[in-house]
């Protein structure tokens, strides 16, 4: 069958090339509608420029099948093939473009019907987004107080680890959170950043930033992204650390049944290292020291020792108390007396006694008061502790000329009648009623270390 060869370039070149005029004029009418008469969204002119332009790129396939096909096998083409090319072109070049458009003036609403809504939602999420940034903790900056330096507006209870059942009491209005020292808890964990986090009491409202830390804070088990606000009874994770927190709604002054230590569930200080080992006898029975003592204990007397004995095994009145000597360091010279239940000898500021070395840890070793003596045992630090030249494995009982070494101090065991007949004097024993470590600047705010036991 012949083919009318003048006639299909004709209507291949109108619908061809016309197409990707219809295409273009399309698109800038579109452009044009949706400035002028304000109508349509942009996500809509968008969509619409969109599809023209693959209806233009549509009609390439049908330019590329003319030069190879058309021009060099006109007699071979059948009619069937050349209608479905010139179908193909008027769809893609005609029929998609301008029904596009059509739909587009058609459908499309006015912006000023539109736009009023998603402004307002916009603004009330620029709005929240405002009130949701509290202040920020700002270095060398005070950090006032919310009601007082006596009263909290919340408390933070640890819930896991070797704390668990203490509560801080949150009385500044940032309590910041990590493994640096300066922050208001501190918290002894690897996995805390040194700044982590922030707790904020701002306008009423207490709010949780997570201070771009490395393993991130997670409020109810879910990480958060820069700040939210908290309620009462949220569990905040930091680190491998838990706590609740707990808002305090109607204010009060903190008195003796706020101490920190109230809720926790004691154990004894050796548990973990006794366990199936009788190297250091476990504490009497009150009912043995009172056969022991006699009977004329008063009942004050009796209410009293049960306090100490809670808090710390209880030390036997002993006239040939224990001292320790230091040799090296800062301190050469200077002495202190194991006249507490227990006190620890580091590096750090959380040590009862601090002796500047870097080769003693941040809690190095502890001094244990026991009715048959003094004992001490490694708070598995990183150089270990000696005596008489034994690695120190398990705790062990002091006898008097026993050289305990710390690092590169050394510490000679000694009575405290000897000492007092020396000529060694200085005496740096922390008080009793101490609740913070020997660091001269006086007592910091609250701090407790938080490094979990190890099983």
């Amino acid at each position: 069958m012949t083919i009318n060869t003048i006639g299909f370039t004709t209507w291949f070149t109108l619908g061809c090339y016309g197409g990707l005029a219809s295409c273009a004029v399309a698109i800038a009418a579109n452009v044009c509608y949706t400035v002028l008469r304000q109508r349509g969204t942009s996500r809509q002119l968008v969509a619409i420029v969109v599809i023209c332009a693959l209806a233009a790129l549509l009609l390439l396939p049908a330019i590329i099948w003319f030069h190879l096909r058309f021009n060099i096998r006109q007699t071979q083409l059948s009619h069937m093939e050349i209608y479905l090319v010139l179908a193909y072109i008027a769809f893609c070049g005609w029929l998609l473009p301008i029904g596009a458009t059509c739909g587009y003036i058609l459908f499309t609403r006015s912006r000023a019907a539109s736009s009023p809504l998603p402004l307002q939602e916009s603004e009330q999420q620029s709005q929240q987004q405002q009130q949701s940034v509290p202040p920020r903790y700002q270095p060398g900056m005070p950090v006032p107080f919310v009601y007082g330096d006596d009263t909290p507006w919340g408390w933070l209870e640890y819930r896991t680890g070797s704390f668990q059942g203490q509560r801080l009491a949150l009385k500044r209005a940032i309590i910041t959170i990590g493994r640096d020292e300066g922050n208001e808890i501190w918290l002894d964990d690897d996995m805390a950043s040194r700044y982590h986090a922030e707790l904020t009491w701002h306008d009423g409202r207490v709010y949780l930033t997570d201070c771009e830390s490395l393993n991130g804070v997670q409020l109810n088990g879910q990480r958060i992204q820069r700040s939210v606000l908290v309620s009462s009874n949220d569990l905040i994770e930091v680190g491998s650390h838990r706590f609740g927190f707990v808002l305090e709604e109607e204010p009060r002054k903190l008195d003796e049944s706020d101490d920190p230590l109230d809720h926790h569930t004691w154990r004894s200080a050796l548990e973990s290292l006794t366990a199936g080992s009788n190297v250091l006898p476990a504490t009497r029975p009150l009912t043995d020291f009172q056969a022991t003592v006699g009977e004329e204990l008063s009942d004050s007397h009796l209410k009293q020792t049960e306090e100490v004995d809670r808090a710390a095994p209880l030390r036997l009145p002993n006239t040939m108390q224990g001292a320790l000597v230091i040799s090296g360091g800062s301190k050469a010279g200077q002495n202190f007396r194991l006249n507490r239940p227990s006190l620890t000898v580091g590096r750090g500021i959380e040590s009862d006694v601090i002796i500047n070395d870097t080769s003693i840890s941040r809690r190095h070793v502890q001094f244990l008061c026991q009715p048959d003596g003094d004992y001490v045992q490694d708070l598995v630090s990183r150089n270990g502790t000696t005596i008489n030249g034994e690695l120190l494995s398990t705790p062990r009982r002091l006898q008097f000329g026993d050289r305990v070494m710390i690092g590169n101090i050394c510490l000679e065991y000694t009575s405290v009648h000897t000492l007092q007949s020396s000529s060694v004097t200085m005496d740096i024993t922390p008080p009793p009623t101490m609740t913070g470590p020997i660091s001269g600047v006086g007592l910091a705010p609250l701090r407790l270390p938080s490094r979990q036991k190890e099983e």
